[in-house]
């Protein structure tokens, strides 16, 4: 999962954006959020190639790293 998180610099202003008056965060919780957000966005490319593969428009996922 650290070979595809998501990158820190994204995930901090996301961050910035939807808590108001933002103080500076905690260096675990900057990891927290950018590991749940690399698993979550695994999981819905994950679900993506289940429901593609269902209905037919692909035949396999990519040749990628397994979760």
């Amino acid at each position: 999962i650290i070979d595809l998180e998501m990158p820190k610099t994204i995930v901090l202003r996301q961050m910035k954006q939807a808590v108001a008056n933002s103080k500076p965060f905690q260096k675990e919780a900057k990891l927290a959020v950018t590991r749940a957000v690399t698993v979550f966005v695994s999981y819905l490319t994950v679900l993506y190639y289940a429901v593609a593969a269902g209905v037919g428009l692909v035949s396999r996922p990519p040749n990628s790293t397994t979760l």
